[in-house]
Parts: structure tokens; C-alpha cells; sequence
């Protein structure tokens, strides 16, 4: 494959969580720039935006939506393992729902038999912050696990709702993405790589 193919590529971007942290609603919201407030979860599990940009590039992304499957082991494996970056979504409003995002990183570790220095990118986001007053999990909660996971794992807060930081979180685990990619060009240069898996092609 073309190198400049390659970069171009569709990015999976698999966004896990609970039920009722918002995870569904982040994807319409940047999708169908909308907010639903309550979510139908055999519309879809996968979308589309072939016209997202980040900093001003073109980078085509699909979303991988776990909402209507999340009880499906299978489904949670597929996406851990096609992904090439992840936000794992807890609401603030929900200190169990935080928990619930540890569960998860350790699935997809042990998915993917990797450790966290070579894990995927990550962000971890605390959504419905523009609850400002039902608030139970603080910032400093989030970063600290971010920072507790290693260096492939970041935080940021979002509200689907309020539209803040919905846009800006999947370009931001797109920028992560693209510089783990060069990374791994840098150190195996005689590979080629489509983000997910590497050949040689003789």
C-alpha cells in the first residue's frame, strides 16, 4: 500500500462505556450535529464522516458505537481489536461509571495482548459536564487515571448536550492516533503499515 494511502485511511475510533454516560449521543452529536435525548440502539452501531478534518487535513473516521451490543462479549472483542483509537466515556454525574472505564481498559489489554506502552491511543472523557451541579467525579479524578493507565491514555471532559469538546475530542485521539502510526514507521521502517496490521509484501 501507497504510504499516502495509508494516512488516508479511514480511522476506526471504538467509543466505549456504560449504559447512560452518552456515548451514543457524542456520536450523533458529531455526526448529525444534534442532540438526542433519548438514544434507539438498533439504529446503528457504526457511523460514518468521511468529511472530518483535523487541523485542517482531511481524515475520514467511523465510529465504533457499542450501544444496543455492550452486553455482547464478541461485539466489546471485535471493536477492542479493529480499533485504532478508543474514548472510554464515564458521565460525571456517575462514580461507577468511572470504574466501569478501568474494567474496560483491562479488557482491551488483554484483548489485543498488549501492555501500556504499546496499547492504542486513548481518552478517557468524562461526558455531561454541563451538570455541573450533579457533578460527583472531578477533573482531577480523570487525570489521574489517565495518568495511572501510561502514556498512550489522556483525558478530556465533553458535554454531547452543550456541544463542548465534541469535535475537539475525536480530533484529538485522531492527532494521537497519526502520531503513534509515525511512530511505529519510525521503528520499523522496512515494514509497511496500514495502522492496524503490518505486512511484507515480496
Amino acid at each position: 500500500m501507497d504510504g499516502d494511502q495509508g494516512s488516508k485511511k479511514c480511522l476506526q475510533i471504538g467509543i466505549m462505556g456504560g449504559g447512560g454516560v452518552g456515548k451514543s449521543c457524542l456520536t450523533i452529536r458529531l455526526v448529525h450535529n444534534k442532540f438526542v435525548e433519548k438514544y434507539d440502539p438498533t439504529i446503528d452501531d457504526s457511523y460514518k464522516k468521511d468529511n472530518f478534518r483535523v487541523d485542517g487535513e482531511p481524515c475520514p473516521i467511523e465510529i465504533l458505537d457499542t450501544a444496543g451490543q455492550d452486553t455482547y462479549a464478541s461485539m466489546r472483542d471485535l471493536y477492542y481489536k479493529e480499533g485504532d483509537g478508543f474514548l472510554f466515556v464515564y458521565s460525571i454525574t456517575d462514580s461507577s461509571s468511572l470504574e466501569d472505564v478501568r474494567e474496560r481498559y483491562d479488557s482491551l489489554l488483554n484483548c489485543r495482548g498488549v501492555d501500556p506502552e504499546t496499547c492504542p491511543p486513548i481518552i478517557i472523557v468524562g461526558n455531561k459536564c454541563d451538570l455541573e451541579k450533579d457533578r460527583v467525579v472531578s477533573q482531577e479524578q480523570g487525570h489521574r487515571l489517565a495518568d495511572e493507565f501510561g502514556p498512550n491514555v489522556y483525558f478530556m471532559e465533553t458535554s454531547a448536550k452543550a456541544d463542548i469538546n465534541v469535535e475537539e475530542v475525536f480530533q484529538e485521539v485522531c492527532r494521537k492516533i497519526k502520531a503513534k502510526h509515525a511512530e511505529m514507521k519510525l521503528k520499523n521502517p522496512q515494514k509497511k503499515s496500514n495502522g492496524k496490521r503490518k505486512c511484507c509484501l515480496l
